[in-house]
């Protein structure tokens, strides 16, 4: 009678045990990238768990590395867009114990990236000009109506008291 009561308390503590934990994905590491405004931003993590300090390495087709660094506190990794890029580029996220993922970057979708950056800074330089007089201004043209307003004022004051005399 106690062997049974014993394997039982064993079977129940065993599913107890294997109820309460949760799934864990730290054993996959995920890499996410897409490229905006001229950069190409990258975010890895183990599912819900941030890469932190992870090492993060940009290839083009060929081998050649774009860029190296490591993950923020974030999880997250960007790098200018190289001028004129060849082809996609290949990030690989490597967060140690053998954890490694990579993700392609397609060509097309970075010479959108840089053409709108592009754009919006001749959007901004745009704006810079069209942008509207500044408040000195504003006041010097003011006093210069004035000045001019004072000026034929005085003039026409003396001719009416050369005309008088």
């Amino acid at each position: 009678m106690r062997q049974k009561n014993v394997k039982q308390w064993c079977v129940l503590a065993i599913l107890m045990v294997l109820g309460w934990s949760a799934p864990s994905f730290a054993h996959k590491v995920y890499v996410f990238a897409w490229a905006e405004d001229g950069f190409v931003h990258s975010e890895s993590s183990f599912g819900d768990k941030k890469v932190i300090k992870g090492k993060v390495e940009v290839t083009d087709e060929s081998g050649a590395v774009i860029s190296k660094g490591i993950t923020d506190e974030q999880g997250n990794y960007s790098f200018k867009i190289p001028d004129n890029p060849g082809s996609d580029l290949v990030i690989t996220m490597d967060a140690s114990m053998g954890h490694k993922a990579t993700w392609r970057v397609p060509l097309e979708e970075m010479q959108g990236a840089a053409s709108k950056a592009a754009h919006g800074d001749a959007m901004a330089q745009k704006a810079e000009l069209e942008k509207g007089p500044s408040i000195m201004r504003i006041a010097s043209g003011i006093a210069i109506i004035f000045a001019l307003a004072f000026g034929a004022g005085f003039v026409t004051k003396r001719r009416r008291k050369k005309n008088h005399d």
